[in-house]
């Protein structure tokens, strides 16, 4: 998670306690809240890691996690090139090719 959100904390029981000690509102632009018995109980928890298992068969849209899979590109190896339909790189200018691009 780290990879895709690298400033993003992660409150563990006593954070919890002391927001609701403070007896305030507290609003976060995304939240994510894990049981971590019902995730480590989901039939799929032993084919994916156990905090996401149950994600996997969640209905939502092609660009759901795309986001999430641009941040993590970003952050792993900078970017991924764009390519034509010959499959040669095109972008970023620094990067153009008449080569094809092999992975």
């Amino acid at each position: 998670m780290r990879v895709a959100f690298p400033s993003m904390s992660i409150e563990n029981a006593d954070v919890w306690d002391d927001y609701a000690s403070l007896d305030t509102t507290f609003v976060f632009e995304r939240a994510m809240i894990i049981s971590r018995v019902a995730a480590h109980t989901h039939p799929f928890a032993g084919q994916w890691f156990k905090m996401i298992s149950s994600t996997m068969t969640a209905n939502v849209s092609d660009a759901f996690w795309e986001p999430v899979r641009q941040t993590a590109t970003q952050n792993i190896i900078g970017y991924v090139p764009q390519l034509n339909s010959k499959g040669q790189i095109t972008s970023p200018p620094q990067a153009v090719s008449d080569m094809p691009f092999v992975t």
